[in-house]
């Protein structure tokens, strides 16, 4: 089966003369195809080297002449395809979260996988398999339990039994029962050559008991200073002799042992149907459970009802090979016992801080740069206030145009439309209007009590109802019956005014006035001395007045009902406005400027500030969030990295001989993905949930002007999401693949090791 001819391997730091030799040098050699053949020789001799290359574990220096064969053909660089050779260390090396059924079809999945398995597993021929290891004691249930909770006699067991449920053209062993005491060990080789004469394959051992080799071994070779010795002739007839005795004396001859009596093999019961065997992405999840469950919370859900928690498809197979193992939990007890005794809980608090600050980023961003857009784009945000000044300017100034409402303000607008023109900007954009203060104005409150009869004198602004000055309006909601808001003023008919809020809670309060219907009054505008009254309505409390600095108003009017309150009075037009104020794009300020100065007004207030104020308010309301997210999804792949990190520390042998097995980079990805799913997912249950019973509350303390908010976090949640499952599998993927590729490189050590 294995033919050698001039290979050699030496270890990087091998020993000097007075110690161990860390390599071998063989010439000729020559393994038969059947059979058990032991290899035997002092500590140091170069056993496991030997056996390491057999395996491909170890690519060894071949002479020009020489070659490494196995079963015919040459042994590439890259060792064994799948499936086909088996090996058995002197640890056992399980995973330890994992019940001893996944730990002992590990090989087998990859072989099936590779197409490298014959028949399909029978359980009777597994519990078989079992008694003849020791591992069918029903009152244990060893097969079921998981592999921390196996001694070590045990472990090594199961690892016997991953070799032969593998069903390879060759097992090696190395010491596989140096763990083990006589009785468990005499059952172990006992399985080993009932396999080997079973299937007619080879079993290739290496052991320093001479009375075991004695026992079970058909074949032998000697290996001392890293070389093979040749036993004399005598020596090797008497290893030929069917009495163990003599084999024994022989063996003694050589190195010197004791002898064991050879056990019966016994025969495996009639099969019965077996549960469909486990696929690579099967066992991935049975894998991905075992490192879910691994922790002390499942040690005491399993107590008394051992792998209650373990997939499906692997309960089946165990309640085959385990009869006594009782029904499964229910699915919803399944489903929260694997919630309970998940072991990266941590990493879902963590990942719960981490997206609750992703999440509220997204969504508090998206509502500063939705705030910030409605500003930006209201046409009252860029605005110069400008004053015509009578004779202003001295000698040889322009004297200004005054500002009659269908004359100078019209010809200061078309001048500003063509200056937008001329710089690129919308022409439509340009508007001006202006306002005036009211001397004299006074209110008088019909349905007021005797203590308010007759008129009072109010502060009061005139405004155009097109000024977009009035949107910065805000009138005090709690006030009805009047109304809420300035738009539903500014769409009502009839002549309405505007009063401030403290003004209306005292004519409620002292005047009499009711509180649940309109406050009606006569308004005398006051021009010419005259006092010509005019019925209105007063329609809003004023909570905020609009900015018309440097004045301020306790009433605002409508000029339309203002120049209606003129022509009563002295049928005369009003007076021009000396106020005024115009509008444009937020980038036409330069040639706002340059038309108004040219025209003689004199600018008296702009909104440049608050412009740039609001731009940088937007480019933070950008930015910001785009940082605190990027902050955060970095911290999602800081945890990710440290913890699939310590995984596959913690786990680095185990995982290595994953790779000797013949496991694929995906299968690994897939163990590591479903491992670490779960966290992600209840992290986003948990920020869900949390959303859900927050959300009436910030609801009703958020501004609801601002449109729908529900849409912007549900739009937030999502980014949420994506972001941490994006973060979540590049993560694994990188990781775990530069773990691969250097495991691949480290392979050898870990499995010396």
């Amino acid at each position: 089966m294995f033919r050698l001819r001039g290979v050699s391997y030496h270890h990087a730091a091998s020993a000097g003369a007075d110690g161990p030799v860390r390599g071998i040098e063989i010439d000729q050699l020559d393994i038969p195809a059947r059979g058990v053949t032991a290899i035997i020789g002092p500590s140091g001799s170069g056993k496991t080297t030997l056996l390491s290359v057999l395996a491909g574990f170890l690519a060894p220096r071949v002479a020009p002449d020489g070659g490494l064969w196995f079963d015919g053909a040459a042994m590439g660089t890259q060792g064994h395809p799948p499936g086909r050779v088996a090996f058995v260390f002197q640890s056992s090396l399980l995973l330890g979260a994992a019940t001893g059924l996944t730990n002992a079809l590990q090989g087998r999945v990859a072989a099936r996988a590779a197409g490298a398995v014959g028949p399909a597993l029978d359980p009777a021929e597994m519990r078989g398999m079992l008694r003849q290891l020791g591992l069918a004691d029903t009152g244990k249930r060893l097969i079921a339990r998981r592999a921390r909770q196996l001694s070590g006699g045990e472990a090594q067991r199961v690892a016997i039994l991953r070799a032969l449920l593998t069903d390879p053209q060759a097992i090696l062993c190395d010491e596989p029962t140096s763990s083990l005491d006589a009785a468990n060990a005499e059952a172990a080789l006992t399985a080993l050559r009932a396999w080997a004469e079973r299937r007619q394959r080879p079993v290739v051992w290496v052991t320093h008991n001479l009375d075991q080799a004695a026992a079970h071994a058909d074949h032998f070779v000697f290996v001392s200073g890293g070389r093979i010795v040749e036993a004399p002739d005598e020596v090797a007839r008497a290893l030929a002799a069917p009495d163990p005795g003599l084999r024994l004396a022989a063996l003694r001859a050589m190195a010197g042992a004791l002898t064991r009596p050879a056990a019966t093999t016994p025969e495996p019961e009639a099969g019965a149907d077996a549960p469909e065997e486990p696929g690579p992405r099967a066992y991935a999840r049975w894998i991905a459970a075992a490192l879910s469950a691994d922790g002390a919370t499942t040690e005491v859900l399993e107590r008394d009802r051992p792998a209650a928690l373990v997939p499906g498809r692997e309960r089946r197979w165990l309640a085959a090979l385990a009869p006594g193992l009782g029904r499964a939990p229910p699915l919803a007890g399944r489903m929260l016992g694997r919630v309970t005794a998940y072991s990266r809980h941590a990493l879902v608090l963590i990942l719960l801080v981490l997206m609750t600050q992703i999440l509220a980023a997204s969504f508090f961003g998206a509502l500063a740069q939705r705030y910030s857009r409605e500003r930006l784009e209201d046409p009252s945000v860029a605005r110069i206030v400008l004053e015509h000044v009578i004779g202003g300017g001295g000698i040889g100034a322009v004297q200004a145009e005054p500002l009659y409402p269908q004359a100078g303000l019209a010809a200061l607008r078309d001048g500003l439309a063509e200056a937008l023109q001329t710089a690129g900007l919308d022409p439509g954009r340009a508007q001006v209007f202006g306002r005036r203060t009211i001397p004299g104005s006074a209110l008088r409150f019909p349905d007021a009590g005797p203590a308010c009869q007759g008129w009072q004198s109010f502060e009061t602004v005139a405004l155009a109802r097109a000024d977009p000055l009035l949107g910065q309006t805000v009138l005090r909601p709690d006030a009805a019956p009047l109304e809420p808001g300035i738009d539903v003023v500014l769409a009502r008919d009839g002549r309405v005014a505007l009063l401030d809020g403290r003004i209306v809670d005292l004519l409620r309060s002292r005047c009499g006035l009711p509180a649940d219907g309109p406050i009606r009054a006569d308004w005398a505008a006051g021009q010419a001395g005259t006092l010509q009254p005019l019925p209105l309505v007063i329609a809003g409390a004023i909570a905020e007045p609009p900015p018309l600095y440097p004045v301020s108003a306790d009433l605002i009017v409508f000029e339309e009902d203002y120049q209606q309150a003129a022509n009563l009075m002295d049928g005369a037009a009003p007076d021009p406005f000396r106020i005024a104020t115009a509008y444009f794009p937020i980038d036409g300020f330069d040639a706002a400027r340059r038309v108004i100065e040219a025209r003689g007004y004199r600018i008296r207030d702009d909104s440049a500030a608050a412009v740039t104020t609001l731009r940088r308010v937007a480019r933070l309301a950008r930015e910001g969030p785009r940082a605190v997210k990027l902050l955060n999804a970095t911290g999602c792949v800081v945890v990710l990295i440290l913890v699939i990190g310590n995984i596959l520390e913690l786990n680095k042998r185990v995982f290595a001989l994953f790779q000797a097995h013949g496991f694929r980079l995906r299968d690994i990805l897939m163990v590591l993905g479903l491992h670490l799913a779960p966290a992600l997912g209840y992290a986003l249950v948990l920020l869900a949930g949390g959303l859900a019973l927050a959300w009436p509350a910030l609801a009703r303390a958020l501004p609801q002007d601002l449109g729908n908010l529900a849409l912007l976090r549900n739009a937030a949640f999502l980014e949420t999401l994506v972001i941490a499952i994006l973060a979540m599998i590049v993560t694994t993927c990188v990781v775990v693949t530069l773990w691969w590729q250097q495991t691949r490189a480290r392979l050898t050590r870990y499995l010396q090791e």
